[in-house]
């Protein structure tokens, strides 16, 4: 970019070739400038000046349709890496990460289903029994799942993906493994990675891999959190439900609601980081240890890369 001076000579010129003139004066000067990049520093600090976070600013494209800068963006507020954000990509159909129990009554229940295997399972499958809390599993039955409930085996230390339960015969199915159970192992879906909470042996929280529908390149999804208080009693502030990202507990990373009386529905959009393409996702009661009564779902809505 040329420069030269602001101020403009009207004098008429000289002879003299030897003195400074007017047009040489009101000349460009020689050489160029290059201006500092129209970075995130400067906005930020414009910004800032005036008290407004920088993270919510920087980066200011719209997030459906741009890229992002390289510096901090509104991500960076959930614990999203801010420098490898670069696109959004929105998905306008109904797609459930997970949904809990829909039918009969007492519908879905606490997170933390836990159960002995009957007998030598295969492959594929698995019979329970002495189970506890087996309605917090997915209604794979009357949904189609785009998420993966991880079954943990305690006894052995390794883990199935649930592709399917059955509550009638006590049996789950899952992807195909060549691991060791057998009779008599502990099962749960209680997460081993989220921090146990309240007075569950493993956890109230569980582990939904979503690697099957979204890219291994996404940082973090847009979900929308459903539940519906349907015990047709009131609960107060009983029943909650939320997602959490796949790492120890913080109360900070779990935005969570409540349904308050009988017959409310509650909803909301969050955004939850995603870590080795999981989350974690929480309901139940605060106060009491089995909650029931409520229908839950996680949709998923878009994620970013």
């Amino acid at each position: 970019m040329a420069i030269k001076h602001t101020f403009t000579s009207a004098v008429e010129d000289g002879a003299d070739e030897t003195l400074v003139r007017p047009v040489d004066w009101n000349a460009d000067h020689e050489g160029t400038a290059t201006p500092e990049s129209h970075g995130n520093e400067a906005h930020d600090a414009n910004f800032e000046e005036q008290g407004v976070a920088a993270g919510l600013v920087d980066g200011h494209k719209n997030l459906t349709t741009g890229v992002h800068g390289a510096g901090a963006n509104h991500l960076a507020l959930f614990g999203v890496a801010s420098t490898v954000v670069t696109k959004f990509t929105p998905l306008s159909i109904a797609t459930y990460l997970w949904r809990g129990q829909s039918t009969p009554s007492p519908y879905t229940c606490d997170s933390s289903f836990e159960a002995l295997i009957a007998g030598n399972p295969s492959a594929t499958s698995v019979v329970y029994d002495t189970d506890s809390r087996e309605r917090s599993l997915p209604d794979t039955i009357n949904q189609a799942q785009w998420g993966k409930v991880i079954l943990h085996n305690i006894t052995r230390g390794n883990s199935r993906k649930i592709t399917g339960v059955n509550l009638d015969t006590d049996t789950i199915t899952t992807e195909s493994s060549t691991d060791d159970w057998a009779d008599n192992d502990i099962i749960t879906i209680g997460s081993q990675t989220c921090s146990l909470i309240a007075t569950y042996t493993y956890s109230r929280f569980f582990d939904v891999d979503i690697s099957p529908n979204v890219p291994a390149t996404v940082k973090a999804i847009l979900a929308e959190i459903l539940n519906t208080e349907i015990s047709g009693a009131s609960t107060g502030l009983q029943n909650s439900f939320g997602c959490h990202p796949f790492e120890a507990y913080g109360v900070s990373k779990f935005p969570r609601q409540y349904a308050a009386a009988a017959y409310q529905v509650a909803s909301m959009s969050i955004i939850v980081p995603v870590i080795s393409q999981k989350i974690c996702i929480a309901m139940g009661a605060i106060a009491s240890v089995n909650a029931s009564g409520m229908q839950a779902s996680v949709s998923l809505r878009g994620y970013w890369e």
